[in-house]
């Protein structure tokens, strides 16, 4: 069984993460949602994700830009919190709209 992280955002009403929670619950995708996060508390589908007793995390862009920080030390951040708290095999992107670099997916440790 594979731990799937989704990564959504505030832009939508959650419908990707319900289809995959659905999809998930039927066995149709082989594995267990370890967490959804979403850079903004706002997104629906956060709620969405604690009615099916989902961890999620919120892992906003605007802390990281009021600090001067650069968008490669967010997607690296946030692939070393999903790596060291969650161990996903498979990471969803399900209406996310920040753009990732290379760090995020380069990530290992």
């Amino acid at each position: 069984m594979k731990n799937i992280a989704v990564l959504i955002s505030n832009k939508g009403t959650g419908t990707n993460l319900k289809a995959i929670v659905e999809a998930v619950d039927k066995g149709e995708i082989k594995g267990k949602i370890c967490v959804v996060v979403s850079n903004t508390s706002t997104a629906f589908g956060l709620q969405r994700a604690k009615n099916h007793s989902i961890p999620t995390e919120v892992f906003g862009w605007t802390p990281y830009r009021e600090a001067d920080k650069s968008r490669n030390d967010y997607s690296r951040d946030l692939a070393k919190l999903l790596k060291e708290k969650y161990n996903p095999d498979l990471v969803v992107f399900a209406g996310w709209v920040l753009i990732l670099t290379k760090e995020f997916f380069d990530y290992h440790n």
